[in-house]
């Protein structure tokens, strides 16, 4: 019997394919080709499913060459992607324009009537989830505005990654998570009627989600001549992309933590049960009964922010000049592309306070870092109050590379942190869903592998006092700064 098991990760900037080997435990090989985001609009963020299909049909053979393996050799395979990407699709499963991305804000005007319409209703109660900028009742509320042919001929709103899974040959469905983050379902799974009647729209669109690891059909006779995978090969539910990278990372056990810095930053922490908080995101882990609490802190990767409006200097070099910096000496709110969790409010932008004379790029790209630690730093107070309780803290992605960040983060949370070494990604995990999914592993925990931690980076006392001033500054100016933010975004969105 083969037992290669193949991930597949429709990631934000990049589609990733990972094979794991089960018999050996851990990948074996793994490619990728960038993503192409599509932004006609201010504000707008869309990506082209055919181009998805191509990355993964020309990826598919060069990965499974590098170790001289077949479509034969696959046991299985899986996808992942960013939640809730929102594709709408026709009768045959044909996309019928462009999917909209989950930083999408077009729907503004839309969430904002939807708000109103829903009055004092408890969303919370009834979906598990707040308004947000990711719900998607208003981005279908504008599609029946704006594009009423798509919506008129939409038989399915499918996330990209449950798209995909069907054009391999899987059950139309969507998975927990999407259905999740969604806001259209109940916390039964099924279609909230409090939202599909406050939208004015029909919840015929809406398939039954279906659980990460679940076993949803096999790959077509079309499907394997275009991606040289073999006919019948089963095709498992995977999920959503931060949930499977955090389980990738080793979040396993109730109290583990991670701290993602990419393009997005984010906090993840598994919990036995689910709290419910409207600050908070939270999702389904892939293991049953236990959940990922916390959910992104900042977006529009402010570092590389910093980078690019200094002329590209490169990350390593303004590591090293900000590290000669005060702490603190200039706070930021990091919010480039709006920010989720504590706030979920997509319209706030950036800001800096403190400047002077004498600053230059190394204090504000410092500034920067702390931002995102203080912001890390608001959100585990919102769980604290919560009743999570936090063990081991990981770090992932490509802000893991810096160990200014990583002191910063360290200082600012007061808590030892733990380098998750060669962390592949959201493939892995999904990699691991498809093998849970035909009994080639037992359990969630069998499926994890190995995960291998670098020395911790202990927290110091030496900028505490520092780190407690700037944190309640940011504090202050998210209240004070506010009303003039959105004031002057929505001049440009």
């Amino acid at each position: 019997m083969p037992d290669l098991l193949l991930g597949v990760d429709l990631g934000a900037t990049a589609t990733t394919l990972v094979v794991v080997d089960a018999g050996r435990g851990g990948a074996v090989a793994a490619d990728h080709l960038p993503a192409r985001v599509h932004r006609p609009n201010p504000g707008w963020a869309e990506a082209d499913p055919a181009a998805w299909w191509a990355d993964v049909c020309a990826l598919v053979p060069r990965v499974l060459a590098h170790i001289g393996g077949r479509g034969t050799d696959v046991a299985a395979v899986a996808v992942s992607g960013s939640v809730p990407a929102v594709l709408p699709t026709g009768a045959t499963g044909r996309p019928l324009r462009r999917a909209i991305l989950p930083d999408d804000d077009r729907a503004a005007v839309e969430a904002d009537e939807l708000r109103q319409r829903l009055g004092e209703a408890d969303l919370l109660a009834e979906t598990g989830a707040p308004l947000t900028r990711q719900s998607v009742a208003p981005t279908l509320v504008w599609l029946a505005t704006h594009e009423p042919d798509v919506w008129r001929n939409t038989a399915a709103v499918l996330g990209g990654y449950d798209w995909l899974a069907c054009v391999l040959g899987a059950d139309v469905h969507v998975e927990t998570n999407w259905a999740l983050a969604s806001g259209l379902y109940t916390l039964d799974g099924e279609p909230s009627g409090l939202v599909v009647d406050a939208a004015c729209i029909s919840g015929r669109q809406l398939r039954a989600p279906r659980g990460c690891g679940t076993k949803v059909g096999t790959v077509s006779t079309k499907a394997a001549a275009a991606t040289g995978l073999t006919a019948g090969t089963p095709i498992v539910v995977g999920g959503a992309e931060h949930v499977l990278s955090a389980y990738a990372a080793g979040l396993t056990d109730p109290g583990d933590w991670l701290l993602r810095l990419d393009d997005s930053c984010a906090a993840l922490v598994v919990s036995a049960d689910r709290p419910l908080d409207r600050r908070l995101t939270v999702d389904a882990h892939p293991a049953p009964g236990r959940w990922l609490a916390g959910g992104v802190v900042a977006t529009g990767a402010p570092a590389s922010w910093v980078s690019r409006l200094t002329g590209d200097v490169r990350l390593d070099q303004l590591d090293r000049e900000a590290a000669e910096r005060a702490p603190a000496s200039v706070v930021c709110l990091p919010y480039l592309d709006g920010t989720g969790s504590p706030l979920h409010d997509s319209v706030l932008r950036g800001s800096f306070v403190g400047l002077g004379r004498d600053h230059d790029r190394a204090d504000v790209y410092r500034a920067c870092l702390e931002a995102v630690a203080y912001g890390f730093r608001q959100q585990i107070e919102v769980l604290g109050e919560r009743g999570v309780r936090l063990g081991l803290g990981r770090v992932a992605g490509t802000g893991a590379r810096s160990a200014l960040w990583l002191r910063i983060l360290a200082d600012v949370l007061g808590r030892p942190l733990y380098p998750v070494a060669g962390h592949p990604g959201a493939a892995l995990g999904t990699a691991a869903a498809a093998g849970v999914g035909i009994g080639l592993y037992p359990d969630w925990g069998d499926a994890a592998g190995v995960v291998r931690l670098g020395s911790p980076v202990e927290p110091t006392a030496k900028a505490e006092l520092a780190y407690e001033e700037g944190y309640q500054v940011f504090l202050s100016l998210q209240d004070g700064l506010a009303e003039a933010s959105r004031r002057l975004a929505r001049r440009t969105t």
